[in-house]
């Protein structure tokens, strides 16, 4: 759903044929190159973004320049905002649910379409807007992510009924195309990368709804399976086709952020022994969501490598970390999700702030040890930045590639598919 932007278009023709056909599937293990883990201690440098006049706000997008979107109330309605320049503004006429952004500053969100449904929109940096109508037959959509060649995806209806039978929908210089499912009634694209590759959820044959990955070129998709359980849901996407999303665990005991990435699903954990998490966003080296510890919400990130070992991809990941941990406690600040981050590692989301709710960015800035505080949190985040945590190898195979998330949602499987809260 965020822009995880690794080329510009302009270099990106060249870059595709690497990914055509069923190859476009397989990401070869000599195209990575092994990044040494930096080992400086990073704290974050917080700025709360405002809101547009009422008491809540909340983060969705973030591009490689800092320019952020989200949604904030104002008269007692939300709608889209984007801030930049230190200053918040809201940039949809009508209500908005959620908002994207590319590193064009080409804006996407949802509003409504003054029928009791909902309408695929998005804004240009000169302030222009469209909208993207439906699937055929359908009411209702929704606009999820946006690349950097414009491309978009999200959902749409297919028949008028809403959520019982919505796809995924791509929408770009061929027009709108329908993804198709898993063999079920619903879909929904979450992310795009600027290879034009798709994740989201799909309902299988068999009634089940899991993470899906496609290529639009070829109308192919794939089964990214679970952690265990039935319903997983793949909510980011980057540029080396590494996905983050969330999935149940066996038996369906609770549910856990993953990380999709040399040829298998890993299970990141959560921040308390019997805690849930989700996978929001991620960019080449770490994955951001939220936990529940106790009966609170609680923003993550975690660090991450793929690498190459003789010819194929390894992992390393490092443990899950609260944010809360990571900035200074006196500013009152409990920060509940981190929903995306950008190539620079800044990171939005949403926490309270008082009473009220509020959309935050995160600066990271890089400390001495010395100015790092004694504690066992510390000594374990040093270790999850040093990338010293433990180790998931894969000797056995190559790559393959892995295979409307409001952000902070729990899981459901209604029909819809998606995250609910």
């Amino acid at each position: 759903m965020l822009t995880k932007s690794l080329v510009t278009s302009s270099a990106k023709g060249g870059s595709m044929q690497r990914f055509r056909g069923i190859a476009a599937l397989i990401v070869g293990a000599a195209s990575l190159n092994c990044v040494t883990p930096a080992r400086a201690e990073i704290r974050y440098a917080i700025t709360d973004l405002g809101t547009l006049g009422g008491t809540f706000s909340e983060a969705t997008g973030i591009n490689n320049d800092g320019d952020i979107v989200g949604i904030s109330d104002s008269s007692s309605r939300n709608y889209i905002f984007k801030y930049s320049g230190g200053t918040m503004l809201n940039i949809a006429p009508s209500t908005g649910t959620t908002a994207a952004i590319n590193n064009a500053d080409t804006v996407v969100g949802t509003g409504s379409n003054f029928q009791g449904g909902s309408i695929a929109s998005f804004y240009t940096l000169g302030g222009g807007e469209g909208v993207i109508f439906p699937l055929q037959g359908g009411a209702s959509n929704a606009a999820t992510s946006i690349n950097d060649a414009g491309a978009i995806v999200g959902w749409s209806d297919t028949d008028g009924t809403g959520s019982a039978n919505r796809h995924a929908f791509y929408f770009g210089k061929s027009g709108l195309v329908d993804l198709g499912t898993l063999g079920g009634k619903t879909s929904i694209a979450n992310d795009v990368n600027n290879f034009g590759f798709v994740v989201g959820q799909s309902q299988t044959a068999e009634g089940a709804y899991h993470a899906v990955a496609y290529n639009v070129d070829y109308g192919l998709k794939f089964d990214l399976g679970t952690l265990g359980g039935g319903i997983s849901t793949a909510s980011a996407l980057t540029d080396s086709n590494f996905a983050a999303g969330v999935s149940y665990l066996t038996n369906n005991a609770g549910y856990h952020a993953f990380l999709y990435a040399a040829g298998l699903m890993a299970d990141l954990g959560a921040l308390g022994v019997t805690g849930d998490s989700a996978a929001n966003d991620l960019n080449d080296s770490q994955v951001v969501g939220y936990s529940t510890a106790g009966n609170d919400y609680h923003a993550f990130v975690s660090n991450y490598q793929v690498y190459n070992s003789q010819g194929l991809l390894d992992r390393v990941i490092g443990p899950m970390v609260d944010l809360n941990t990571l900035i200074d406690p006196s500013l009152g600040w409990n920060l509940r999700t981190a929903n995306g981050i950008n190539e620079n590692g800044q990171i939005i989301g949403g926490g309270f702030i008082g009473d009220d709710y509020h959309a935050f960015l995160l600066n990271p800035i890089v400390v001495s040890p010395s100015d790092v505080p004694e504690s066992s949190t510390w000594a374990m985040f040093i270790l999850g930045f040093g990338l010293t945590g433990y180790s998931i190898r894969n000797n056995k195979r190559k790559v393959l590639f892995s295979s409307y998330n409001p952000k902070g949602r729990k899981m459901r499987s209604d029909g819809a598919g998606g995250i609910l809260h």
